[in-house]
C-alpha cells in the first residue's frame, strides 16, 4: 500500500512512538536523506523564537509530578551555571539512571520512567523535555528513525551553541545536527505555529497541520517564514471543515503527504487539485491527482460529479482505494498496464462497470468482486454526465427555468433524469416576471425648489417603469421678524416680512420715527426748620424719564421765643425760663423746676407771705417776785429745766406743803426753739422738693 507519497513514491509505513517494529528495520535508510531532515528541522526551529519551547504541555504529566522532576532536575544541575552544562548533565544522569525496557508493555511516560527507572527512547525524550523545561532551557521531542530503528530524541537551545540534537537514550549529543546521519527526524510535535489562517509543524519537512479559513478553496502555502513547504500533517485527512473543501492547490515544493490513500477521504464536496507547474512531484489532470509522470493515479475526488472515467494509458499502479469515495462514478476505463490491487474496495459500490481486457488485473478484480464487466471497446464514446438543475422562478429580467438535466459534453438538455427526453433550451425557460414597482426619488416643492412627483422603480432590476413629473414651487410662507414699537427717544421698526420655510426677506419693514416725551410735574415740598424740601421737577409721563431733576431746599431752623418761668414761693414750686420754636413748637430748652421757699416764722407769722405758724405757742407773761422770805435754800435754776406753765403742784410734794414759786422773768429760750424748730421744716422741705425733682428729671 501507499501510505506515504515521497519523491520517486516510496513506500513505507508510520512508525508508532516508542514501539519497535519488524517494518521499520527493513525501511530503506540513507544518510543523505536523514541530514537533509535535519537541516530542514533546524531551519524550521531557527525560525521561531527560542523561548516559545519553555512550557511542558507537550508532554502528559502533572503539575506535582513536574514539580518532583524539576527538583531532581535542579539538584543534577547544582553548581552548573550555563545552559549547555545542564544539557550535559541532564542527559547523563538519565542515561545513568534508567535503564532502556527491551520488553513489550514499558511505559513512554516521563514520570512512570522517573519513578521506576526504567522506560524505552520516548520516555527518555519526555522526562529529558520535563527536566530541562523546569530548568527553563528551549527543549522539543523529535520522533524519527535511526540507524538502529525508529527513535525519539531531543532539540535543546544553549545560548552560546543554538538548537543542538539531545538523545539521551544513547547518551549523545550532537552539536551540529546538520551533519548528523544517524537521526531521521519523521516529526516533531513540539512545534504548533499558528499563521493567518493556517497552522504549521515539523511532519516530514515544513508542513501545514490545520486550515482555519471558510472558504471552499483551500491554498496550501507556498512558504513558512521563507521555508518552503512541502508536507501536508496527518492532521490534515481529518480536518474539521474537509467536508466543504471543494479545491485544492498544491504548491511547488509540496512532496510529502502522509498516508495519501486516505489522505483526503472526508472531503466528500472536493471536485478538483490544482498542481503548481513547478512543481516535480505531483501534477493533476481534470481535477485528479497523479504522480508527476502520470504514472500513479493517487487521488479520484470524492466530489467530482462525472459519472465515467477512462484510466490514462500512461498510469501503471494506483491506491487501493482510489474511487472509493466517489459514489457518482459509474463506469470506469482501466487498461492491463495497470496493477490493481487485488484488496477489495476499489470503488464506491457493486453497481460500477468496469471495462478491461481479459485476463488483466482490472478485469480479474471485477470478476473477484464481482462487478459488471465489459469489453473496452463498449466503453461509451459519450455518456451523458448530466447535471440536475433546478426550477427556477422568473424575475422581471432574468428568465426562470423548469427542472431539467444537462449533458457539457455534449450541451444537450433533458425533461427527465434518465435522458430519454431531449428538449431546446428555449423549452427550458420561463417568461420574465412583471415588474413590481415602487414610488422613488419622490420629493415636495418647497417655496425655493422645485419638487418631484417620483419615479416607478421595479424594485427587483431596478428599471424605471414610469418617469416622474416636477412640481412647481410653493409660494412663501411669511411671518412679521424684527417688529420694534417705537419709544419716547428711540425709533420703531414696521418689521420684516420673512419666509418660515427658507428664511427669504419677502417685504424689507420702515422706520418709524420716535414719539417724543410727554412732560408733567413732579410736585415739590417746602422744607421745614428741621427737614430740606424739594423744588417742583418734570417727567415723562410715558417712560418714566427725569427731564428736569428736582433740587433739594435746605431746612429753615427754628424760630427762638422765651417761654416765661415762675418764682417759686413758700409752698409752690417755680420754673425757670425756657425757649421753643414759634414756628414748629419744638422745646429748645426745657424749664427746669424751682423748689419751694418754705415759710419764715417769725413770732408765729411768716415774714414772706404773713402765713401764721400753726405750732407756734405764745410766751407766757412773767410773774412779779415774791416778797416773802424762802423757807428753803436758794439754788440757781436748772438750765434745761422748761419753766412751768401751771401752777399744779408737784405730786412728789409731802401733803400740806407748797412748791417754791418757778415764776422767773422770760429769757429768750422758747424763742430759739421756735426758731431751729423753722429751720429745721424749711430744710425737710427743700430735700423734698429736690428729690422731687430728681424724680421728674
Amino acid at each position: 500500500m501507499i501510505a506515504l507519497s515521497l519523491v520517486g513514491a516510496l513506500t513505507l509505513s508510520l512508525w508508532v512512538p516508542g514501539v519497535s517494529s519488524a517494518d521499520s528495520q527493513s525501511r530503506a535508510y540513507s544518510q543523505t536523506d536523514a541530514k537533509a531532515a535535519n537541516v530542514e528541522l533546524g531551519d524550521m526551529l531557527e525560525k521561531i523564537n527560542p523561548d516559545t519551547f519553555l512550557g511542558h504541555t507537550d508532554i502528559v504529566i502533572t503539575e506535582p509530578q513536574f514539580q518532583e522532576i524539576g527538583a531532581k532536575a535542579e539538584e543534577i544541575t547544582a553548581g552548573t551555571t550555563d545552559d549547555y552544562g545542564k544539557i550535559v548533565a541532564v542527559k547523563s544522569w538519565l542515561k545513568a539512571n534508567i535503564a532502556y525496557g527491551y520488553k513489550d508493555g514499558v511505559s513512554q511516560d516521563a514520570y512512570d520512567a522517573f519513578i521506576n527507572k526504567i522506560g524505552i527512547c520516548q520516555a527518555y525524550s519526555n522526562l529529558t523535555k520535563a527536566m530541562l523545561s523546569y530548568l527553563e532551557i528551549p527543549c522539543v521531542m523529535v520522533n524519527g528513525g535511526s540507524s538502529a530503528g525508529d527513535h525519539a530524541w531531543n532539540m535543546a537551545y544553549a545560548e552560546d551553541k543554538g538548537w543542538i540534537l539531545v538523545d539521551s537514550t544513547w547518551g549523545s549529543i550532537v552539536e551540529n545536527p546538520d551533519s548528523d546521519g544517524d537521526h531521521y527526524p519523521y516529526y516533531c510535535d513540539s512545534i504548533q505555529v499558528t499563521e493567518g489562517e493556517y497552522v504549521f509543524t515539523y511532519f516530514y519537512g515544513v508542513a501545514v497541520r490545520n486550515y482555519l479559513g471558510n472558504d471552499t478553496t483551500m491554498d496550501i502555502p507556498a512558504t513558512f517564514r521563507s521555508l518552503p513547504i512541502t508536507a501536508l500533517d496527518d492532521d490534515m485527512t481529518n480536518l474539521a471543515k474537509a467536508g466543504t473543501i471543494e479545491s485544492i492547490s498544491f504548491p511547488a515544493n509540496l512532496k510529502n503527504i502522509y498516508n495519501i490513500d486516505y489522505a483526503f477521504q472526508y472531503y466528500t464536496s472536493l471536485k478538483q487539485f490544482q498542481v503548481d507547474d513547478a512543481n516535480p512531484y505531483y501534477t493533476s489532470v481534470d481535477g485528479v491527482l497523479y504522480n508527476s509522470d502520470q504514472t500513479q493515479l493517487l487521488v479520484y475526488p470524492a466530489g467530482k460529479t462525472d459519472i465515467a472515467f477512462q484510466v490514462p494509458n500512461t498510469v501503471t499502479s494506483f491506491a487501493e482505494c482510489v474511487f472509493k469515495y466517489n459514489a457518482n462514478l459509474k463506469h470506469v476505463l482501466i487498461s492491463d498496464k495497470v496493477a490493481v490491487p487485488a484488496k477489495g474496495g476499489l470503488f464506491y459500490d457493486k453497481s460500477v462497470t468496469v471495462y478491461a481486457p481479459d485476463g488483466s488485473d482490472a478485469a480479474a478484480y471485477a470478476q473477484q468482486n464481482k462487478l459488471p464487466l465489459k469489453d473496452p471497446d463498449e466503453f461509451p464514446k459519450h455518456i451523458h454526465n448530466l447535471t440536475a438543475v433546478p426550477k427556477k422562478d422568473s424575475t422581471c429580467t432574468v428568465k426562470g427555468n423548469i427542472d431539467y438535466w444537462y449533458c457539457q459534453e455534449c450541451d444537450k438538455y433533458f425533461s427527465d433524469a434518465e435522458a430519454k427526453t431531449e428538449i431546446s433550451k428555449e423549452k427550458t425557460e420561463l417568461p420574465l416576471a412583471q415588474h413590481k414597482t415602487q414610488l422613488q426619488n419622490e420629493k415636495d416643492a418647497t417655496c425655493t425648489q422645485e419638487g418631484y412627483t417620483g419615479d416607478l422603480v421595479c424594485t427587483e432590476c431596478k428599471t424605471v417603469v414610469e418617469k416622474g413629473k416636477t412640481i412647481a414651487k410653493l409660494p412663501h410662507s411669511t411671518q412679521l421678524v424684527g417688529k420694534k414699537d417705537a419709544t419716547c427717544t428711540q425709533e420703531g421698526y414696521t418689521g420684516d416680512l420673512v419666509c418660515t420655510e427658507c428664511k427669504t426677506e419677502v417685504e424689507k419693514g420702515k422706520t418709524i420715527p420716535a414719539k417724543g416725551h410727554t412732560e408733567v410735574t413732579i410736585p415739590g415740598k417746602a422744607a421745614t426748620c428741621t427737614e430740606t424740601g424739594l423744588t417742583d421737577g418734570t417727567k415723562c409721563s410715558v417712560c418714566g424719564e427725569i427731564l428736569v431733576a428736582q433740587k433739594e431746599i435746605p431746612a429753615k431752623g427754628h424760630t427762638d421765643v422765651t417761654i416765661p418761668g415762675k418764682a417759686a414761693t413758700c409752698t409752690e414750686t417755680g420754673l425757670t425760663d425756657g425757649t421753643k420754636c414759634s414756628v414748629c413748637g419744638e422745646i429748645l430748652v426745657a424749664q427746669k423746676e424751682i423748689p419751694a421757699k418754705g415759710h419764715n416764722f417769725e413770732n408765729g407769722v411768716c415774714s414772706v407771705c404773713g402765713a401764721e405758724d400753726p405750732n407756734y405757742v405764745k410766751p407766757t407773761e412773767p410773774v412779779a417776785p415774791s416778797t416773802e422770805p424762802s423757807t428753803q435754800p436758794t439754788t440757781a435754776p436748772e438750765a434745761t429745766t422748761a419753766p412751768q406753765t401751771t401752777g399744779a403742784p408737784d405730786a412728789s410734794q409731802a401733803p400740806g406743803t407748797t412748791a417754791p414759786s418757778t415764776d422767773v422773768p422770760p429769757t429768750g429760750d422758747a424763742a430759739s426753739v421756735l426758731l431751729w424748730m423753722s429751720v429745721l421744716v424749711l430744710a425737710g422741705s427743700g430735700v423734698l422738693a429736690l428729690l422731687a425733682k430728681r424724680k421728674s428729671n
